[in-house]
């Protein structure tokens, strides 16, 4: 696997990671927490797959869209969040904010889009990708919804 793909694969753990310290610090919306973080860990092996799959079928993927450094900034971010003072602190809402924002941000700056070459069993595989960081921040956004309307 190339350092960008690594990277990629990495990202889904990182955000299964907070989702956990969430599912922790949030006991009432563990459920919630731990469901979304299986499926990040599910996201990592389909990044592998894709890599796996690029490789037998000789399939480019579009590895100038970011630079590691983009990515390992994005990393940087995840870290800052998953101390354990920043976990400490927060409320429910800030939590399911921030959730929110790193699905959307994985569709908003076409993280996904390295995956996409054309070729139609690459391209299934990241669509899936895509739709289920999609179904998150849908998720996401309804569990802030139902506790907005609570307050």
């Amino acid at each position: 696997m190339t350092d960008i793909i690594q990277l990629m694969a990495k990202n889904e753990t990182m955000i299964g990671q907070l989702y956990r310290l969430y599912a922790n610090r949030f006991p009432e919306e563990k459920t919630f927490f731990l469901g979304i973080a299986s499926e990040e860990d599910n996201h990592h092996a389909w990044i592998e797959n894709i890599s796996k799959q690029a490789t037998e079928l000789q399939s480019a993927l579009k590895l100038d869209t970011f630079t590691p450094s983009a990515v390992k900034a994005y990393q940087n971010y995840l870290m800052q969040e998953m101390q354990p003072e920043r976990i400490h602190q927060l409320n429910l809402h800030q939590a399911l904010s921030i959730s929110l924002y790193i699905e959307k941000s994985l569709l908003e700056k076409h993280f996904l889009e390295i995956f996409k070459n054309g070729d139609p069993k690459l391209e299934y595989v990241t669509n899936s990708l895509v739709t289920a960081t999609l179904e998150h921040a849908q998720r996401v956004q309804a569990k802030l919804n139902e506790i907005t309307q609570k307050d």
